[in-house]
């Protein structure tokens, strides 16, 4: 095997194990959970602490099968053109549901 071919092997072998190797954090571990991993990136639009930012709505205190089911529409097209179809679009029933229950569970 060639050395550019090797390094390329193992370059890829390395940054798969980073990636997929060491296993989603939680909270029981001193990680955050997936819940938590995605609201944050929620929260750089719709406010600190979910409370709302400008034209943005709160999500803190939401109910959990409401927001879940929100974030369907907006992943299967059925809600408002809006930047958040294209956020939700990446997420499984899974990841909706995680998200959910940490906004939910933020105070109001």
């Amino acid at each position: 095997m060639q050395q550019s071919s090797r390094r390329a092997l193992l370059s890829g072998a390395t940054l798969f194990g980073l990636l997929f190797g060491g296993g989603a954090a939680t909270a029981g571990d001193g990680g955050i959970s997936e819940g938590e991993m995605i609201a944050n990136s929620c929260l750089a639009c719709h406010g600190p602490g979910g409370q709302g930012a400008e034209s943005m709505p709160p999500l803190a205190g939401w109910d959990e099968e409401a927001l879940v089911e929100v974030m369907r529409d907006f992943r299967e097209g059925r809600g408002d053109p809006t930047v958040m179809d294209r956020h939700a679009t990446g997420y499984t029933d899974e990841q909706l549901r995680a998200v959910a229950a940490y906004l939910a569970a933020m105070d109001q």
